[in-house]
């Protein structure tokens, strides 16, 4: 549903509406999984297994809110073996696909950084996660390739 009222309008209600006209949110897929500090991840019922839970739950977002249409998949968290279908499943849903984020901090190996690690192998390592996104993107007609380098170290010299 769109409202247009013109910028003029009197009332704070009428010029809100008309502030958020076409306003559309894109939801994190991560944003529906238990969530934890660095000590514990806290449990949580009904959190979502698969990718298509993760969407379930962002298509309830979208029908109460109307504005988040796309949502942004992470990888390696939401692989999937079949791209064609889950774009098949989320345009069910009333949703598009939003960019799709590179795990590039997760792993052991990111410890010390990602593409700015010393090591060649783990740069390498990376670099491979991030061409394989593009790769997902191109199947998932997606606008973007996030990538977050969590580099760097924790305090000099640690490296």
């Amino acid at each position: 549903m769109t409202v247009k009222i013109d910028a003029s309008a009197s009332s704070i209600q009428e010029k809100l509406l008309w502030a958020v006209d076409g306003l559309s949110i894109e939801i994190p897929s991560w944003g529906f999984l238990n969530t934890g500090t660095r000590f514990k991840v806290w449990q949580q019922p009904g959190t979502p297994r698969t990718v298509e839970e993760k969407i379930d739950d962002a298509g309830t977002v979208r029908r109460y809110n109307g504005i988040a249409r796309t949502v942004a998949l992470h990888i390696p968290w939401d692989k999937t073996d079949d791209y064609t279908g889950l774009l098949e499943y989320m345009n069910s849903k009333d949703l598009g696909v939003g960019g799709i984020n590179v795990n590039t901090f997760q792993d052991a190996d990111y410890m010390l950084g990602s593409m700015c690690n010393a090591d060649p192998e783990v740069r390498e390592k990376a670099l491979e996660a991030i061409k394989e996104c593009c790769r997902i993107a191109d199947e998932l007609y997606a606008p973007a390739v996030k990538v977050w380098l969590g580099d760097g170290t924790n305090y000099p010299g640690q490296d």
